[in-house]
Formats: C-alpha cells, structure tokens, sequence
C-alpha cells in the first residue's frame, strides 16, 4: 500500500498563525532600532559639525588675536574649517520655528559640505555686532545635509549654533544665554521655554 504524504490545510494554517505572530512583535521593534539609529546619527553629526566650527574657531583666533574684531563672521574662519566644499547649487532645511528651505544658491548664504555629510550654513552680514559677552554669531546644521520635509519637527532638521564673542563657547537654541544678540544681519535671541520646538525632537545637547 502506497502512502502519500503531505501538508494538510490545518498545517498551512498553523505555519500562518506563527508567521503573523512573529511578524506582529518583530517589526515594530525593527522600525523602532531603525528610527533610533538615524536619531544617534544625526545627533552624531549635528555634535561633529559643532566641533568643526569650534576648533575652525579657534585656530582663527590662535592666528590673528585672542580677542577677534567685532564684525568678525564665520566666513573668516572658512580657511580653518575642515570641508569637503562649498555648496552653491543645493536647497538645505531650515530649522523646526523657522520650517522654510534654504537655498545655498542664494548670494546672501553660505553652506559648506562637511565630511559627516552635514551642511555648515550661515548667512554672511551676520557678525558679532558688539564685544559684549551674551554677543554671538548663529549658524545652522542640517545634518542629512538636503530637504527632507516641511515645517516641524521632522527628521533631518537644521538645529541653530550661536558662537559667542568673548569665551568662544558654543551653544544651540534651548541652551543659550539670555540677552544673546547678534550684530549686523543678527538680532535678540533668547532661550527656549522648556517644551518649545524649536530644536528637532531628536537633539540633545549633553
């Protein structure tokens, strides 16, 4: 007597039942390391940027005095920040208050391709205005370094930098001090209230 073996419906169903069920808890946490990891890079690459702007900063000051003039713009240091090339051509995003792209085709801007793959972004009539301490340039980075969407607090946000005049120290939106001002270009800038979005969901200082 020949037998003939096989899988039953009752068996697909079951293999169905498991794959649906393993599927159910697997994917979210996928998506969910996955958002994570992009969140960690642009973190990483928001804090990198900062770094390049400082020690570019720094050597500035280390080659021409210890106190820079007053009218001094990021555009003077470019010689001393570590790029990869300027950008004349791309749109970049602004920042989560201020949600409007941003043209680096745009004579009133400057974007500089960093070696992270971040866009450095500043507009250059915006100086220190004044030797006061609270007095600082702003610059942006957008860390995947293109639009990535509109308004809000959607991935891929610039999040803003102000360089202050007297201790070089740098800080982003939430952080700074009160009273910060810049000079030409510039205007009053103060901290965000706590809750505030103007910096991406993502960010975080420490």
């Amino acid at each position: 007597m020949k037998l003939y073996s096989g899988i039953t419906l009752v068996e697909i169903m079951i293999a169905m039942v498991i794959v649906a069920a393993i599927a159910i808890f697997t994917i979210p946490k996928i998506l969910t390391v996955s958002q994570n990891s992009d969140d960690e890079k642009w973190q990483r690459a928001v804090k990198q940027s900062i770094t390049e702007v400082d020690a570019a900063y720094g050597q500035y000051r280390l080659n021409n005095r210890s106190t820079p003039p007053f009218t001094f713009t990021l555009a003077d240091a470019t010689q001393y920040l570590n790029y990869v090339k300027q950008e004349t051509v791309a749109q970049i995003d602004g920042t989560t208050c201020f949600g409007a792209a941003i043209s680096c085709s745009d004579a009133s801007s400057r974007c500089y391709k960093l070696k992270n793959g971040s866009m450095l972004h500043w507009y250059p009539t915006e100086d220190f205005g004044n030797t006061s301490a609270t007095n600082a340039v702003k610059f942006r980075i957008d860390p995947d370094g293109k639009v990535t969407g509109a308004a809000g607090l959607h991935p891929g946000k610039a999040v803003v930098g102000y360089l202050y005049y007297k201790s070089g120290k740098i800080r982003t939106r939430q952080g700074i001090d009160a009273n910060t001002y810049g000079g030409t270009g510039g205007g009053a800038w103060g901290p965000d209230n706590p809750g505030a979005t103007c910096e991406p969901n993502w960010w975080n200082w420490n």
